[in-house]
């Protein structure tokens, strides 16, 4: 039990510190130092799969103690926010499980814990939403506010200015929470990955290419972009970006998909590292259409066509 606690506590004060760490290279210009607050939930995650669910929550309420102590209540809560409660929730989902028919264990769904992440990005987007639409302006003002004041500290030229704010704006509140839900899922396989390395997991790794989305996900998108087309103002604009956040999902389901396919066509590993490496640099523009491929596979099940092989 000592070995229980001082292991989760290891892991909170772990992603404190380079939560902490990514914020002061940040404050001293380092924005490739900066990018330490997003791995800031790759610790919890360790203590999820290789302690248990419950050390997730104990290293989770360390951390955020940890940084409210040494760096004030705002940035604890976006400590909260960006890394504690995601991985408490999702890693606590993560090491659920129960005896099968044939006396093994079945793990919690890749799918449902997909869900749980749709769930957790809705959850954050409205109450972000609601503190922004609380300012005079509005949502959609607030949010032009603040794209303007950050393309003045950005030395914008006043030419680019309305490209810059064109490209970001209709999109921005999505788009940042789409981006912080698979900041998620990047740490939680990293933190898997490591532990699988070292033998010290305790859930096998799921298999990607039988994630099977929860069936309320399709309708909620479908209401956000009937919303999105008929109303307009702030109410339309909240919809377009909830739609933005509820198709990260259909996006994971869409990247099952494509390993189905390396699967099936051998070869697997060399081409999932070049697709992976494609959506780095073309960015959006496959992300886009790994939505659709997602959306289709909940349609027609793309899946079952192309099943075969081992895992990958």
């Amino acid at each position: 039990m000592h070995r229980f606690w001082l292991l989760a506590a290891v892991a909170g004060l772990a992603s404190a510190a380079t939560f902490l760490g990514g914020v002061m290279a940040g404050l001293i210009g380092s924005y490739s130092g900066f990018l330490l607050v997003y791995l800031s939930p790759t610790p919890l995650f360790a203590a999820a799969f290789g302690v248990g669910g419950l050390a997730a929550i104990a290293a989770a309420g360390t951390g955020t103690l940890a940084v409210m102590l040494i760096s004030g209540l705002p940035q604890g809560l976006a400590y909260a926010a960006l890394a504690a409660v995601p991985a408490a929730v999702l890693g606590r989902q993560a090491m659920l499980s129960r005896g099968d028919a044939e006396g093994g264990v079945e793990w919690y769904p890749p799918g449902a814990l997909a869900g749980w992440l749709c769930g957790l990005g809705m959850m954050v987007f409205v109450l972000l939403s609601l503190l922004l639409a609380s300012q005079p302006a509005g949502l959609s003002g607030t949010v032009k506010d603040m794209l303007s004041e950050l393309a003045d500290w950005m030395a914008v030229a006043d030419e680019d200015k309305d490209v810059f704010m064109g490209l970001l704006h209709p999109v921005l509140p999505g788009a940042a929470i789409a981006f912080l839900m698979l900041i998620q899922v990047v740490n939680g396989a990293l933190a898997q990955g490591l532990l699988v390395a070292a033998t010290r997991n305790i859930r096998p790794t799921p298999d990607f290419g039988t994630l099977e989305l929860p069936g309320w996900i399709a309708p909620a998108g479908a209401a956000a972009a009937v919303a999105a087309i008929v109303f307009g103002g702030d109410f339309g604009y909240f919809a377009r970006n909830l739609l933005i956040v509820i198709t990260v999902p259909f996006f994971l389901q869409g990247l099952s998909v494509v390993h189905v396919l390396a699967r099936r066509t051998g070869g697997g590993t060399m081409l999932l590292a070049v697709f992976y490496m494609t959506l780095i640099v073309l960015g959006w523009v496959v992300a886009i259409v790994l939505v659709l491929v997602g959306l289709a596979e909940q349609i027609i099940g793309i899946r079952r066509r192309l099943s075969g092989g081992d895992s990958v």
